[in-house]
């Protein structure tokens, strides 16, 4: 029987190219957090059969970790990813809000208290896991009624692509789009969303602009905002495997991982562009000299042509990994929260991920959610992954959190037993993480109450 686990908390590192030197910056991609739960034919999704004992207690800061690179002439960086799209079947229901005109509002009342408020319900974190499990985490905003934007290295090389809305509930995502050079992707949501969207100024903003970053820096579990003006017209970013994200503008507000793909507005709330990037420190000759407010924006009138090419393409199929089942059928799986409590919200959309790789047949994703030590407990993934292909997520329902390291998660499942029967089981569980290489990770699950009947 299976069980969950949370994502990584990364900084990239990327570099810039300019005539009076070189320069390092870094990716805002955050490994995010990912859960891991599972039924596997009648075996009780847990490691441990005992009583669930008290949760321990864990650090409750996340720390992104930004090492000091070697002295060298050459800057290392990492390079941003290539999404290839191909058009299958489901046909779009909307499109990205812009603007017809450069936004050249001036300061609403309550300043920018007034336009986070606007624009925190058009918020979105996004929680990405690949092949080798859980990869990242990062920031998006509703351009449509069920359409995201955000920055293409956050789902690059993912498999599973889900969202939970700032003040809403957990959506599955599909890839739409994406372009490298541009370092934007386009997402959209199974189900439609309340949100109109955000709108997109068509027009270059110019140096001096104020505006305001809004997401999730450092996998933090509340929406953050940092302001700052247009700080300068730079040149195109280059990364190791000679990728370039052209164009892009400068700014001196803060930005840090999590914040990739994230919106960055005006006074008006209009989007002028999405978080791609920073510099972080310079190199010439032997000297290394650290950089501070240089970070890089994609502005909005670069991609908005794309986002409005790719609104007319179907959805295109999902990706797979090798070794992936093909499964009879799948089942959709709900999530229900009991708190608001941000840390909560945090492990339902991990759990989210595990479930729905599970769900689909990506096993080999769902398993890497567990820690080492519980991969081992489980026997390996061959033997936790029989009997799988019997085994759903249907509803899951999020309970308290405990010092950032256990959440109490009561779930639904529905089993499918070797004959056409379907059996429906309830299992309440305390899930335990470990926090591991900057990312959580299911070390146990413990059952509260034996299973019973739906």
């Amino acid at each position: 029987m299976p069980f969950p686990a949370r994502p990584p908390l990364s900084a990239d590192t990327t570099s810039l190219r300019t005539p009076s030197g070189r320069r390092r910056a870094r990716r805002f991609g955050v490994a995010a957090a990912a859960l891991v739960v599972a039924l596997a034919g009648c075996t009780p999704p847990f490691v441990s059969s005992g009583a669930a004992g008290s949760p321990t207690p864990t650090p409750t800061e996340t720390q992104v970790g930004t090492s000091t690179p070697p002295p060298s002439e050459t800057p290392t960086v990492v390079a941003p990813p290539t999404v290839t799209v191909t058009a299958q079947a489901k046909a779009p229901t909307s499109e990205p809000t812009r603007s017809s005109e450069p936004t050249t509002a001036a300061p609403t009342p309550a300043g920018w208290e007034g336009v986070l408020a606007d624009v925190r319900p058009q918020l979105v974190r996004i929680a990405t896991a690949g092949c080798g499990g859980p990869t990242g985490m990062g920031s998006g905003f509703v351009v449509g009624p069920d359409l995201i934007v955000t920055a293409a290295h956050v789902i690059d090389e993912a498999v599973q692509v889900n969202g939970i809305l700032d003040d809403g509930p957990v959506v599955p995502l599909s890839v739409v789009g994406a372009d490298s050079t541009r370092d934007v992707a386009l997402l959209r949501s199974a189900e439609p969303l309340k949100q109109d969207g955000l709108q997109l100024a068509d027009a270059h903003p110019s140096s001096g602009t104020e505006l305001a970053i809004i997401g999730y820096p450092l996998s933090t579990y509340n929406l953050h905002i940092s302001t700052g003006i247009v700080s300068g017209l730079g040149e195109p970013v280059t990364y190791p495997d000679g990728q370039v994200v052209s164009p892009v503008f400068q700014t001196d507000a803060a930005t840090n991982g999590g914040n990739s793909g994230g919106p960055v507005v005006d006074r008006s709330g209009t989007v002028i562009g999405l978080v791609s990037g920073s510099q972080v420190w310079s190199t010439r000759a032997d000297d290394r000299v650290p950089v501070q407010g240089i970070n890089f924006i994609v502005p909005s009138s670069a991609f908005g042509p794309l986002l409005q090419q790719w609104r007319t393409q179907p959805t295109p199929p999902a990706p797979t990994c090798p070794g992936d089942a093909d499964i009879d059928e799948s089942s959709e799986l709900n999530v229900t929260f009991v708190t608001e409590e941000p840390i909560a919200r945090e492990l339902g959309l991990i759990l989210f991920t595990h479930g729905a790789a599970i769900n689909v047949g990506q096993y080999s994703t769902a398993f890497d959610f567990f820690t080492p030590a519980a991969q081992q407990r489980l026997g390996g993934l061959a033997t936790w992954s029989a009997g799988l292909r019997e085994s759903y997520w249907v509803d899951l329902t999020i309970g308290e959190a405990f010092d950032y390291k256990a959440a109490t998660v009561e779930a639904t499942l529905r089993t499918l037993d070797v004959g056409t029967e379907r059996v429906c089981k309830v299992w309440s569980l305390d899930y335990e993480f470990e926090w591991i290489d900057g990312k959580w990770l299911i070390d146990d699950v413990r059952r509260r109450a034996p299973e019973a009947g739906c």
